[in-house]
């Protein structure tokens, strides 16, 4: 591997770590969200998709990201964000991140039931 696709893919790995969206496909928005911040500071990019209880009955409330370039689903709970996941067009999970009281496995089944329901 080359300096220069290595360079681009650490770059890429470190800053999903730190939260950060860069799309897969190279599209060129970035898409930046924290776990633990408050739902007003994207309060205006959010379409609502419903309230969903999870195994451990925690409500969440499940919002779709406007972004036309990114399939962003954000879990708000007591408007606090407490999940994320990138989701690519054939609905397959791409990137996730989530407080610890929210399994992956559990957010891949709200999703596929959201895409099945088109909400």
């Amino acid at each position: 591997m080359n300096t220069v696709n290595f360079k681009k893919s650490l770059k890429r790995w470190l800053l999903v770590f730190r939260g950060i969206f860069i799309c897969p496909e190279g599209k060129s928005k970035t898409l930046r969200f924290k776990i633990g911040e408050e739902y007003e500071l994207h309060e205006f990019d959010l379409i609502p998709l419903g309230e969903v209880k999870s195994e451990n009955s925690f409500a969440y409330e499940v919002y779709k990201h406007r972004s036309k370039e990114h399939n962003v689903y954000l879990f708000y709970n007591c408007d606090i964000l407490s999940a994320y996941c990138f989701v690519n067009e054939e609905g397959k999970m791409m990137r996730f991140k989530a407080k610890k009281n929210l399994k992956k496995e559990e957010v891949e089944k709200i999703i596929s039931s959201i895409l099945k329901n088109k909400f």
